[in-house]
């Protein structure tokens, strides 16, 4: 069989790149996404037998209005989210090289050793993926130092259960900046695991609320967000609130991870009931939630048609 050749891509100034460490060290994001656009770039990762990242290239629409940010996460290069340019210095790349040596010696998971890039060994660490703006960040040590002022992020313990310090003094605290943990060791004393994975299944919440009967006393018992109380009247109240606002969270956590849309009228199979989605937020199902969620539908037919 004769040998394939194999096309370089021209990230201008003369410089060609033939393998993924070239590509970082000389990335030009504008002629990436022209390559993207045509395609160019999904052939040249799968003539290299790149597959993860052929495959994140390809679920990525080449119709899609800013796909600066998708692309630099499928290829494994930091991208800040304000930015026209991808965050990336030798230093940086070199870092993210030598956390995939220690991760690699600790595991030989290798969807572990993938996301160095969004890993934490040290609080430096952590400091420059807070200023990166990951979503999630994966916590390998002893002790880290989380803030509260950096909302919307997702904190992941691996290869052990690190010890966090927030100042915070419950997870109630944490809901309005939206800051969610799992398998750490939180200041108020025990280890919380919010969500937990399934194989390559999508994310599954774990109940925080629920009644059940101990079975030594016989008793029934409340858990009301993680917290358990003898069934009495009061408990029964602040449990039908604490599951109705973990159901809400769960349906704002699904809209987030795509698996439920921005516009949509959905039955929770939690309680029977239903919810309007209207850009993202839920709604109780009214008539003014309707008007919500059809006027977000009318204004996204709008733009597509623009």
């Amino acid at each position: 069989m004769a040998r394939k050749e194999r096309f370089a891509l021209d990230m201008g100034n003369n410089t060609k790149v033939r393998n993924l460490d070239e590509l970082k060290e000389h990335f030009n994001l504008d002629k990436t996404v022209d390559f993207f656009r045509d395609g160019t770039l999904l052939t040249w990762l799968e003539d290299r037998y790149y597959d993860d990242e052929a495959e994140a290239i390809a679920a990525i629409p080449q119709d899609a209005d800013d796909p600066r940010a998708a692309i630099c996460e499928a290829l494994d290069i930091p991208f800040e989210k304000d930015s026209e340019k991808p965050v990336f210095d030798p230093e940086m790349f070199h870092r993210i090289a030598e956390k995939k040596l220690i991760l690699a010696r600790k595991t030989d998971d290798i969807e572990i050793i993938k996301n160095a890039d969004k890993t934490a060994l040290t609080q430096e660490d952590l400091a420059d993926l807070l200023d990166l703006d990951f979503p999630v960040i994966y916590l390998c040590g002893k002790k880290f130092n989380v803030p509260v002022r950096v909302k919307h992020k997702k904190y992941i313990g691996i290869l052990g259960t690190p010890e966090i310090e927030i100042r915070a003094r419950s997870s109630f605290e944490l809901q309005e900046p939206d800051i969610t943990f799992e398998n750490v060791l939180l200041p108020w004393g025990k280890a919380e695991e919010a969500h937990i994975s399934d194989d390559d299944e999508a994310e599954r919440n774990i109940p925080r609320n629920y009644i059940y009967q101990d079975d030594d006393t016989g008793k029934t018992m409340v858990v009301i967000d993680g917290e358990t109380y003898e069934d009495s009247i009061i408990a029964r109240k602040f449990y039908k609130k604490a599951k109705e606002r973990e159901i809400r969270m769960n349906i704002e956590a699904a809209v987030k991870r795509g698996e439920i849309e921005m516009n949509t009228i959905y039955l929770s199979p939690e309680n029977g009931k239903t919810y309007v989605v209207a850009n993202g937020k839920i709604y109780d199902d009214s008539t003014l939630a309707r008007n919500y969620y059809e006027q977000a539908l009318k204004n996204l037919k709008s733009k597509n048609k623009k």
